[in-house]
Parts: C-alpha cells; sequence; structure tokens
C-alpha cells in the first residue's frame, strides 16, 4: 500500500518541483530575486511539498528570527530540510548547495535565477572560494543557509561540523541563527525514497551574534556549535506554534 502511495508522491513532487520552478522564473522577470524567493520558497513550495509528504511540523522560536542578514546553521536530516526551513522562516534563504543540483532539470536553473551558492566538494579550494564569496552577498542583504555537516547523516546521528560556514561568519563577524530539526530522519531517511508520514519539529535559537565569537578561530567555533546542537537534540524542544 505504502508502495503505491509513495509512487504518487513522488509523481506529485515531480510536478510541483517543474510549476513551481516555472513560477520561480517567470516571477524574476517581474520582481526582486528577494520577493520571488520568499513568495516561492515560503509560501508555495514548502507547504505544497510537506503536505504532499504528509509531514505535520511545529516551530518555536520564531521570536529569535533576526531582521538583518545572518548565516542560518542547521543539522542535515533528510531531503525535506529545505522545505522544512523554508516554511518555518518566513524571510528570503539562499541556500549552500552542492554543484550536482545544478545540473538537475528545472530545479538547477530555478536555483541559479534565485541566487543560490553552488559548491563543488571534489575541489576544497574551489568550494572555500565559494563560501567566501558568500560574504559579499550577505553584505548585499542575502541570509543563507548551510549545513555544516557537509551531506546528510546516514544514521540520524550529527555529523562532525566541517569549516566553512564559520570561516565566512569569522572573517564576515557575520551572525549565526542556529535551527535544530527534530525528527527529519523519520519522514525520509538517508539514501530512501520511502517517505512516510511524520511529525517534525524545528526549534529556532538566539543568534549568536559576531561579538561572541570574535576571538575564536574557526575550528572552536565548529566545535562549540556542534555541542551545542548536540546538546539541543539530547532534549525535547519547547515548541509552540503548529501548521
Amino acid at each position: 500500500m505504502w508502495y503505491v502511495i509513495n509512487i504518487i508522491q513522488i509523481v506529485l513532487l515531480i510536478v510541483l518541483v517543474i510549476i513551481c520552478a516555472c513560477l520561480g522564473l517567470i516571477s524574476r522577470l517581474f520582481i526582486s530575486t528577494k520577493k520571488a524567493n520568499k513568495f516561492i520558497g515560503h509560501y508555495l513550495f514548502s507547504p505544497a511539498v510537506l503536505f504532499v509528504c504528509l509531514i505535520r511540523w511545529k516551530v518555536s522560536g520564531k521570536e529569535n528570527i533576526p531582521n538583518y542578514p545572518a548565516i542560518y546553521i542547521s543539522n542535515h536530516t533528510s531531503l525535506l530540510d529545505i522545505p522544512i526551513l523554508f516554511a518555518a522562516i518566513n524571510q528570503p534563504l539562499f541556500y549552500v548547495a552542492k554543484m550536482e543540483l545544478k545540473r538537475v532539470p528545472f530545479l538547477g536553473q530555478y536555483m541559479q535565477a534565485m541566487g543560490m551558492i553552488f559548491i563543488d566538494r571534489s575541489n576544497r579550494e574551489q568550494a572555500m572560494l565559494s563560501m567566501r564569496s558568500a560574504i559579499q552577498d550577505i553584505a548585499k542583504g542575502k541570509s543563507i543557509v548551510v549545513f555544516p555537516e557537509g551531506t546528510r547523516s546516514k544514521t540520524g546521528e550529527l555529523q562532525p561540523f566541517k569549516r566553512g560556514a564559520f570561516v565566512i561568519a569569522c572573517e564576515g563577524e557575520i551572525p549565526i541563527v542556529p535551527v535544530v530539526i527534530h525528527g527529519g530522519s523519520k519522514a525520509l531517511k538517508s539514501g530512501s525514497f520511502s517517505l512516510r508520514p511524520a511529525k517534525i519539529e524545528i526549534e529556532i535559537c538566539p543568534v549568536v551574534q559576531a561579538t561572541n565569537f570574535r576571538n575564536l578561530d574557526q575550528d572552536t567555533l565548529a566545535k562549540e556549535m556542534h555541542t551545542f546542537f548536540q546538546n539541543k537534540l539530547e532534549r525535547e524542544p519547547n515548541t509552540q506554534v503548529e501548521n
């Protein structure tokens, strides 16, 4: 039974990606990148994806969302993390994504048009150059989203954090907003296309201002933030808003 439901869900998701990508490309002709990003991501694409995937979600800490550019960092639980964050955070978000997504029909063209940041994970030096270019993007008013684990966790356990996000946070003195996703792997495990109904909880934590880590090096900051996430994941979140 679930096999048939999953096939229907996957077909609907493909159609959604195509429709939203086309609408996003068209909208760029009339409105700014930020407005198009927020309209498609927060109001259209993400609610529709979570509905199709039978995801119930709650979010706490909306009062912690800053009204200025920042680096949002999150644990990476599944392919659904992007729509989850788009739905939870009512701001234009620009993701740091692997270069391979650039070649996905419709999605790749949409991501490029929306100004997403692509990195080549096979080329460490080039990847860091791409990450550092994000400092200029943030200076121009973009908030970016980074998954510091680098890839989805196959076990559900938090993986070590890579230093890229913390390099640009330290060098650009950019505030960090930690966002903890609880239960994402219950809906879709890494390496699987078997979707399951789930309740996901998103905890938006207080902003970590640059003054709090100005004297830390990138590796130390990465370790401290990893410990912070680990402690959060070991406790039940205090959720307040349900969708």
